[in-house]
């Protein structure tokens, strides 16, 4: 989640320098936040509790799959996974990371009788693709 999630973090202004969140996507987080991370000299996590967040609400956007959403988060999932494997990173946990999420896009996909999109078709290709890697 560290990788993935903006919320619950404090950051050096500097690590902005160059990297924005992307304007007109979806889990906007999934783009930046791993950049920021390589970016960064030292992370320090504390247990102490300093933020609150609530989770189950239906009307938030981590509830809310369109179509729009899973093209994004494939996008930035495959994104990382190009950056992270240039860079020499050990892809084991990413790809199981993505290979995970495709499996739930289908779900919702499917839940919304989108099967024959071609948003579905893409993702099945994605999910088929990373399964003959692993």
């Amino acid at each position: 989640m560290a990788w993935a999630c903006a919320m619950m973090k404090l950051y050096k202004r500097s690590l902005f320098e160059g990297l924005r969140f992307p304007v007109g996507k979806n889990v906007e987080d999934n783009f930046l936040m791993y950049k920021l991370f390589l970016k960064a000299h030292r992370v320090v996590h504390t247990e102490k509790c300093i933020y609150w967040y609530r989770v189950g609400r239906a009307d938030t956007l981590s509830q809310v799959w369109t179509e729009k959403r899973v093209v994004d988060e494939m996008e930035a999932k495959q994104e990382k996974l190009a950056l992270l494997g240039m860079l020499g990173y050990d892809l084991t946990w990413h790809r199981y990371i993505y290979k995970t999420r495709l499996k739930r896009a289908l779900e919702k996909l499917e839940e919304a009788g989108l099967q024959g999109s071609e948003t579905y078709e893409r993702v099945v290709t994605n999910l088929r693709f990373i399964e003959t890697i692993d």
